[in-house]
């Protein structure tokens, strides 16, 4: 025992081939045990030995987070709801854990009133008791504990018209939305949330505060979830199903015109018109005479119709027009009209 105190000798004979012997650890934390033979036929000694741990030593225990519980509660259930467990530090976990223990909460400790019907926090105290063979108190630390519990207030609030969560509502930019709820309770205060792709949790859209949320123009940043969180006079609240809007850019449909349709006598020009250009758009049309750009046009709001004369040269009698439409990352997709050929007539 410790290489230093016998414990036990026995005579060895040919008929047993185990011997035992029950050890009782102290208060120190490991030993080495050897257990040895020493025949007095054979030179030598055969040996072995092995390392006896004792239970880990307690440095610390963590503190609980805070828990939240629905109103009307008796103590005991609330109790019932706690942890367990407390997380500790030992001298062999650096990481704090739910090990060998278990925590023994007084519901004496907390000042709960069963009967309030507002929101109300309480504090329940208790103590850890260690589980001797797996975590011990060698320095005498403190084993109390406490946990803060949140008691809801009474729901005096519900929602009788709730929003449609079975599909995506999809819109296009320049749209208008309009979502509506409908509560019963004593003066319900509404309150809009959006929630973004990137976001972990919904924000309050400032002065949505009404049972219906308006946006008379979307654009593609409203793409998102939304919900409302309605609030009844204990302050408790409820939380509207989940409306997934989904907001997309217009789709631009070109169309090219020319004038005279066909067989213009050189080397008169014919006209040119890119008809169906939004209104409201940003970017550029781009005109093109097979590879090459003959006329460009910045958007600014008023276009429409882009027009433009074109006068042949050079021997070629057959050429090709296209239109392209780029540049608005806000409203509208791109487009192209391609491939439209005219066949110019030689004049005498």
């Amino acid at each position: 025992w410790l290489c230093v105190d016998t414990l036990k000798t026995v005579q060895l004979d040919v008929a047993t081939t185990e011997h035992s012997y029950s050890v009782v650890a102290g208060g120190e934390k490991s030993y080495s045990l050897l257990a040895f033979v020493d025949d007095a036929d054979v030179e030598g000694v055969e040996s072995d030995r092995i390392n006896v741990t004792g239970a880990d030593t307690l440095t610390s225990i963590s503190s609980f987070d805070a828990v939240e519980v629905e109103n009307n509660l008796t103590i005991t259930e609330i109790i019932a709801t706690l942890p367990t467990k407390a997380k500790v530090v030992t001298d062999t976990l650096s990481t704090p854990t739910e090990y060998g223990n278990t925590v023994q909460w007084n519901a004496e400790s907390a000042n709960y009133d069963q009967a309030k019907s507002e929101e109300q926090t309480i504090t329940v105290l208790g103590v850890v008791v260690l589980e001797k063979d797996s975590v011990q108190n060698r320095d005498e630390l403190s084993l109390g504990c406490s946990i803060e519990v949140k008691v809801k207030a009474a729901v005096d609030v519900s929602i009788t018209s709730d929003l449609d969560d079975s599909a995506p509502i999809d819109k296009k930019v320049g749209e208008s939305l309009a979502l509506s709820v409908e509560a019963i309770g004593t003066a319900p205060k509404y309150q809009w949330y959006k929630k973004t792709a990137e976001a972990t949790e919904g924000t309050a859209i400032d002065g949505e505060t009404s049972a219906t949320l308006n946006i008379s123009t979307l654009a593609l940043t409203d793409e998102a979830e939304y919900y409302c969180v309605i609030t009844g006079k204990n302050n408790s609240t409820v939380t509207s199903k989940i409306a997934t809007v989904d907001v997309t850019k217009n789709d631009v449909d070109l169309q090219l015109s020319i004038s005279p349709s066909a067989g213009q006598t050189r080397p008169n020009p014919i006209e040119i018109e890119v008809l169906n250009v939004p209104t409201d758009a940003k970017g550029t049309v781009t005109i093109k005479q097979r590879e090459n750009e003959i006329h460009k046009v910045t958007l600014n709001g008023s276009n429409g119709v882009i027009k433009y004369t074109f006068t042949a040269t050079g021997s070629s009698d057959d050429f090709v027009f296209s239109a392209y439409y780029s540049g608005d990352d806000e409203k509208y997709n791109a487009d192209d009209v391609t491939g439209v050929a005219y066949d110019f007539t030689k004049g005498t």
